[in-house]
């Protein structure tokens, strides 16, 4: 099979460096990528198709349901003429519209990937029957479901119809660019505790600063590198006004990816309390670069955390745990540098790039040999 005859038309917004990468990789890879996003992309290796995905604006039933059936109708006719052997949508972010799903309907060629918060829903929040019903009837439509984590995979078939099995396509750490790296400088007589990832609220940015008001009562020569954007901003640096510690804190903004391990090997230790996650990649990232990890003990962290042996877990919102955990730390130099090379090692076992890449990869030729075979296609690959 001929891979540059072997059409993939990815369905998501290439704003999200996740898209970016799958469709690069896929690419790189001798494949022939598409991608319809909202927003432009300008790789020249996937073709990007500008066109919204949902009535961005409307402001009334009629005009949603005008601007939804022109999408459709939009979106149905683009798919037709490019014909693509692999239809791959990435996240059911836009459901609240009926736009996603009648754009769907009978795709055979169709793989779905969750991302997450398209499908875990926050304790207090409840997902709307309508909600619920609409995924439902687009799970349908699929050849194949994949999610992330295997936290994310339990969510994810309570969407799926019987004899559909979820499978776990981890999204991977590039272990070229996210390593070791002892030439960079970091401050003189400072311990860094890091923080990546968005400032707000859900993430736990806040328990980072409590926390770290606590280990600055016993060690006074460390600093938070924080980084990331966010509308907790203020809040935080007015928090650390208040202890007397904003010349202890720096706050980059927002970082692009490829330059993260820069920051990342300025650091000593990775702080990542956040109160949801459905898979911790800004973990993984941390530990192919040979950084312990303190993180919230919840679903989706423990499978990327390996307690004791990468990092340590501690109570989600409990800033004096975070505290305790980042002491220990602090006081046995050999076990951070011992969790450091451990977690590196962890990362290349288990989520390798590469090895990401080839795993659904393996699910699309499987899905290209039963349909060509004329077999009904099962989403279950072992």
């Amino acid at each position: 099979m001929i891979k540059r005859r072997i059409r993939i038309l990815y369905i998501s917004d290439a704003a999200s460096i996740h898209v970016r990468r799958w469709a690069s990789s896929f690419a790189s890879r001798g494949y022939d990528v598409h991608l319809v996003s909202p927003t432009p992309w300008g790789e020249p290796s996937a073709k990007t198709a500008v066109m919204p995905l949902y009535p961005y604006g409307a402001r009334n039933p009629l005009s949603r349901m005008v601007n939804g059936v022109r999408n459709v109708v939009n979106l149905r006719r683009f798919m037709k003429g490019l014909n693509p052997q692999i239809i791959h949508l990435h996240g059911l972010f836009t459901v609240f519209g009926l736009d996603l799903m009648f754009t769907l309907f009978r795709q055979r060629k169709l793989i779905i990937s969750t991302w997450g918060s398209d499908v875990v829903y926050p304790q207090r929040r409840k997902e709307s029957f309508r909600s619920k019903a609409i995924k439902k009837f687009i799970f349908r439509q699929a050849a194949a479901v994949l999610a992330t984590s295997e936290y994310q995979c339990r969510i994810t078939q309570g969407y799926c119809p019987k004899g559909v099995r979820v499978l776990t396509t981890p999204f991977g750490v590039d272990l070229t660019l996210f390593k070791r790296d002892d030439t960079v400088q970091k401050p003189p007589a400072l311990l860094t505790l890091g923080f990546v990832k968005r400032l707000e609220e859900n993430y736990g940015p806040h328990i980072l600063i409590e926390a770290f008001e606590l280990v600055q009562e016993k060690y006074k020569n460390t600093r938070l590198l924080v980084i990331g954007e966010g509308s907790m901003k203020k809040r935080l640096e007015q928090r650390l006004n208040e202890m007397g510690l904003l010349d202890k804190a720096v706050f980059t903004g927002w970082v692009e990816n490829h330059r993260l391990p820069e920051y990342l090997n300025q650091m000593d230790i990775f702080v990542m309390p956040t109160f949801q996650e459905t898979f911790g990649v800004a973990a993984l990232e941390a530990q192919a670069v040979q950084l312990p990890v303190v993180a919230s003990d919840i679903e989706g962290i423990r499978e990327v955390v390996v307690h004791g042996r990468t990092g340590y877990l501690a109570h989600a919102g409990d800033p004096g745990q975070f505290a305790d955990r980042i002491l220990q730390l602090i006081e046995q130099p050999l076990e951070r540098e011992r969790m450091g090379i451990e977690g590196r090692r962890f990362v290349s076992e288990r989520y390798d790039w590469q090895q990401c890449v080839d795993r659904v990869e393996e699910v699309y030729l499987n899905l290209l040999g039963k349909t060509c075979a004329g077999n009904p296609i099962v989403s279950e690959i072992n």
